[in-house]
């Protein structure tokens, strides 16, 4: 230290207080990019993990609650098999808030209906056919999904049944 103070002494006033400033702004960016900038970044990262996390809980909270309500409504459903199967599919597609994205709704003979969606959510569409077949008995006879974009949206051509 005593040595790097001798050099300093001899340097002109200038070029001292050039040297001693640069020396700070060194010791400062160090500090930063090893200290400050590593726990930030964690920080950052904890924090949407948390965000993940909770998201990820609330979801299982919402399915729990549909699960739930699903188990409730299963044990009447034979009581719902004798409804007709257009109106089953019409009433639980505006319960779940999918009437307004089917494009056609049709009979196709007795125990079939087919139901095409132009822009239907695919995780809601198949919350919507889970529900059909645990509540009511119908089964998917035949499906096409092709997918729109990455949004998450589909275009579904379905045919629904019920035996008997």
């Amino acid at each position: 230290m005593k040595q790097l103070q001798q050099w300093l002494d001899t340097r002109e006033p200038r070029e001292r207080l050039l040297l001693i400033l640069g020396a700070i702004v060194a010791l400062i960016g160090i500090l930063y990019f090893s200290i400050w900038d590593p726990l930030a970044t964690a920080i950052v990262k904890k924090q949407s993990s948390v965000i993940r996390a909770e998201e990820t809980l609330a979801n299982m909270h919402e399915s729990a609650t549909e699960i739930s309500r699903l188990r409730a409504l299963s044990g009447s459903s034979q009581a719902r098999n004798k409804r007709p199967l257009l109106s089953t599919i019409d009433a639980t597609a505006q319960t779940m808030k999918l009437r307004q994205m089917i494009r056609t709704i049709k009979p196709k003979g007795q125990n079939a209906v087919q139901v095409w969606f132009d822009d239907v959510p695919f995780d809601k569409l198949t919350q919507w056919l889970g529900q059909l077949q645990i509540t009511a008995g119908v089964q998917v006879e035949s499906i096409t999904v092709h997918k729109r974009d990455a949004s998450g949206y589909v275009q579904a051509r379905i045919t629904l049944g019920r035996a008997g």
